[in-house]
């Protein structure tokens, strides 16, 4: 299907089960004639290439659950009524773009609910997105067991949720739960946060492993202008599991964090560090706390490594406590418990509490079909003589062929994903006699670890680069065969390829590569520079005449950050 029609006058609602879209669709609520009803979406083992959902005031109900998006992103966006819900369940998000799951200019209405449950979402920037940042009025926003993946973690914004600034009242509660999420952070609040009226901000029972390159990385991560707790809000960070990444941090905190009011608490308990190789409250200043009795902040038993963490000047020394001691308000979330058993410090549980920590909300049990299939291309043809300048690859093929074309431009680098293929089936990729100008590049691009496959054959031979890469980054499958042979390159400007950065100078280059039992040729490369370029890179192979000019070729095959495991790796080169 290419696009959906406006809805018949008096229709509350669509359903589409086990269809596959091939255009990007748009659903405007507003399209629907079907004033002060409330409005039902259901997208059910569906296949996406971009996907919006605009709201337009009325209260709806959406569900897309056990759906595939492998391009573009999915979008929602406008307003969305009172007593509204939004549920993504089940689904994989693959964006192509920077954010997978983006929410722009979105209002969700007051006792609303979104809920984000067992999805696996990536993205290069942003796999979750408030970039108008999100107001929570007596309803709630769950994301739970969900797998959140940024591929760009060279900046500090990078992030597995972002969101410009969150306010929480009225009983509402923002929980991040039981996710496994890498990025340079995990949880992005830019201009801060405001919780206030019993409402709740909790991030726990996560898996975060964060960036080496970005300054700051933390689980949660607050750049901001101000952010205040007051009449009961309480935000709890716990029971976390913290990679290569400090669990807090603050950057440009000018205004203190301010506690105030009955009930206010703020909870660092019981988090993990891996390793002390980052403190556990991170960022460029330290924080201030301001509180009015009897508002509270707590920390403790929160381990780096072995040991329990040091604060430093971070937190208030007068509330914090150790493993062994049992705080009633970090082990329970007190406005809903009856009482705390000393002992065990475990909970029991006021009527309609829920947990074990006695929660004001309950995960609804999912039931998830299985995922979309998608048919696969199996179409063994190849793209013979060509010149393209632009180009969009289906991933979802088993036959990638290309003979003779000329690829130029920045516009024509042809990125690879091999999470978006049907690594079930034996996949072939071959270049051959093909020229690469101007930017034009080849990108292989792998998941953390490399996956099951049935086999992936890649060629590349007789190519000629002309300012271009090949390259790869990530954990290419399971089973891979790569051959990249007779080679003929001029090397005149660096390459900026999505997912890796500029490459300067290199013919191949591999990335944060893991290969398990796969086999590498690199043979019969010429590469050389031109002369305006060698200028460029004197410093990093410096030349004292003319005749040593081509040494300004940085790498005919740059290694960064490679693991092996089983490999056979070659290189032939002149």
């Amino acid at each position: 299907m290419r696009a959906v029609g406006d809805p018949t006058p008096g229709v509350r609602g669509l359903c589409f089960v086990n269809v596959t879209f091939t255009a990007a669709i748009v659903l405007d609520l507003s399209s629907f004639a079907a004033p002060q009803q409330t409005l039902n979406i259901t997208l059910l083992q569906c296949v996406f290439i971009g996907l919006s959902i605009k709201g337009s005031g009325e209260r709806v109900y959406v569900n897309v659950t056990s759906s595939l998006l492998d391009s573009g992103h999915l979008q929602f966006l406008g307003s969305f009524g009172a007593g509204s819900q939004i549920l993504l369940a089940g689904s994989v998000i693959l964006a192509t773009s920077h954010h997978a799951v983006y929410f722009p200019t979105f209002s969700l209405g007051v006792k609303s609910t979104l809920l984000l449950l067992d999805n696996r979402i990536k993205a290069s920037n942003y796999a979750v997105n408030f970039p108008d940042g999100l107001l929570i009025d007596g309803g709630g926003v769950v994301m739970k067991g969900n797998t959140l993946r940024v591929t760009d973690k060279s900046a500090t914004a990078n992030s597995a949720v972002y969101a410009d600034a969150v306010g929480v009242k009225n009983g509402g509660y923002f929980d991040v739960e039981n996710n496994t999420m890498s990025g340079a952070q995990g949880i992005y609040i830019y201009m801060g946060f405001a919780v206030s009226s019993a409402g709740l901000l909790r991030v726990a029972d996560c898996t975060f492993v964060g960036s080496a390159y970005a300054s700051y990385t933390s689980l949660l991560y607050v750049s901001s202008r101000k952010f205040n707790l007051e009449s009961g809000g309480q935000l709890r960070v716990e029971d976390n599991n913290v990679s290569t990444a400090s669990v807090f941090s603050v950057a440009d905190a000018w205004s203190p964090l301010r506690l105030s009011g009955s009930g206010t608490t703020v909870v660092f308990a019981r988090n993990r560090q891996a390793d002390a190789s980052k403190s556990f409250v991170g960022g460029n200043l330290s924080l201030r706390v301001v509180m009015t009795s009897p508002a509270q902040f707590l920390a403790g038993c929160n381990l780096q490594g072995d040991e329990e963490a040091s604060y430093g000047n971070r937190f208030p020394k007068s509330l914090q406590f150790s493993c062994g001691t049992c705080k009633d308000e970090a082990a329970c979330y007190m406005p809903g418990t009856e009482s705390v058993d000393g002992g065990s410090c475990s909970c029991s549980c006021k009527d309609g509490r829920h947990g074990a920590s006695c929660l004001p909300f309950e995960v609804p049990d999912i039931v998830v079909p299985p995922l979309a299939e998608r048919a696969v291309d199996d179409n063994t043809s190849c793209v013979v003589g060509q010149t393209l300048t632009e180009l969009t690859l289906e991933m979802w093929k088993t036959h990638h062929c290309y003979v003779g074309v000329t690829f130029s431009g920045e516009r024509a680098v042809l990125t690879f994903y091999f999470s978006r293929m049907p690594l079930h089936l034996p996949i072939n990729i071959t270049f051959s006699g093909c020229t690469f100008l101007g930017g034009a590049a080849l990108l292989f691009v792998g998941d953390n670890e490399a996956a099951e496959s049935a086999g992936v054959l890649i060629r590349v031979s007789q190519t000629v680069m002309k300012s271009s890469v090949v390259a790869f980054s990530g954990s290419p499958p399971q089973r891979c065969d790569i051959a990249v042979t007779g080679v003929d390159a001029v090397q005149s400007s660096s390459v900026y390829l999505p997912e890796v950065g500029y490459s300067y100078a290199s013919v191949v280059l591999l990335q944060e590569v893991l290969l398990t039992a796969s086999s590498l040729l690199v043979s019969d490369v010429k590469a050389r520079a031109s002369v305006g370029f060698f200028a460029d890179w004197s410093s990093v192979f410096p030349a004292t005449d003319v005749v040593e000019r081509q040494l300004a070729v940085r790498a005919v095959l740059q290694l960064r950050k490679i693991h092996v495991h089983g490999l056979h790796v070659s290189a032939e080169c002149q």
